[in-house]
């Protein structure tokens, strides 16, 4: 579990984050809305380290305790995929980056390392691109390879912070699937309310830097919250057994 307990974080005297409260249980899909600005990308550097506060916690073990390499055993973070650009190395030469926490000084990857390698590739289905410089790839097989990084890491906790955007509706379900049958626990800033409302186990939903609402994806994906926090017109239908978002 990831537990924030009272996070403040300001900056020049401004508030970016007011206290936030709320747990991450193991193994659910846990979706952050919230209008540009909200501090969604803020929290997400404070759950995954990169900036460190007392007030989180994972698996019971203060955040601020945790070394670089220690957080990197637990948590694997998928940046977005235009990061990835001028990146000169092979598909099979980034994926097996996802083992160096694991890696002592001066050791090589073993080959338990390029199993795992293999397996992730194989299992994602993406063997035709092993060979290929990153620079070949487009943004949805970009993202296709951040994805296997992160499995071939192997922590128990996914960070992914907007990685749907720009991206085409084949691909964003294809990551949302494979994340889903990961069966690991997942944080994910969304734009997408139906990738949210079909995905999500829980919502929580920042503005200005507050928490506004948290719960249950069917308790908080309603058309007046929404609404309210959006300042936009929402209707939600059911069509095909599944709830739409249309606005």
């Amino acid at each position: 579990m990831i537990r924030v307990k009272n996070l403040n974080f300001v900056i020049d005297e401004k508030k970016i984050l007011e206290n936030i409260n709320l747990e991450i249980e193991k193994g659910e899909i846990f979706g952050i809305l919230g209008p540009n600005g909200s501090g969604k990308t803020t929290l997400l550097k404070h759950l995954y380290g990169e900036v460190k506060n007392r007030n989180i916690s994972i698996d019971e073990i203060n955040m601020e305790k945790l070394s670089s390499r220690d957080i990197a055993q637990k948590i694997s973070v998928l940046v977005q995929e235009n990061n990835l650009n001028n990146l000169d190395m092979t598909v099979e030469d980034f994926c097996l980056t996802g083992r160096y926490p694991y890696q002592k000084i001066f050791q090589t990857y073993s080959e338990e390392d390029y199993k795992i390698v293999d397996d992730v590739i194989s299992k994602l289905g993406i063997e035709n691109m092993r060979r290929k410089s990153i620079n070949q790839l487009s943004g949805g097989e970009k993202q296709r390879i951040l994805l296997a990084r992160a499995f071939i890491q192997q922590t128990e906790y996914i960070i992914l912070d907007e990685p749907t955007n720009h991206l085409d509706i084949k691909y964003k379900l294809e990551l949302m699937e494979n994340l889903k049958k990961s069966r690991k626990t997942v944080v994910i800033t969304l734009h997408d309310m139906n990738i949210a409302m079909k995905y999500c186990d829980k919502i929580a939903i920042l503005k200005d830097g507050k928490l506004k609402k948290l719960g249950k994806t069917q308790d908080v994906m309603k058309e007046k919250i929404l609404e309210d926090i959006f300042k936009i017109k929402i209707k939600i239908r059911e069509i095909d057994g599944e709830n739409i978002v249309i606005y």
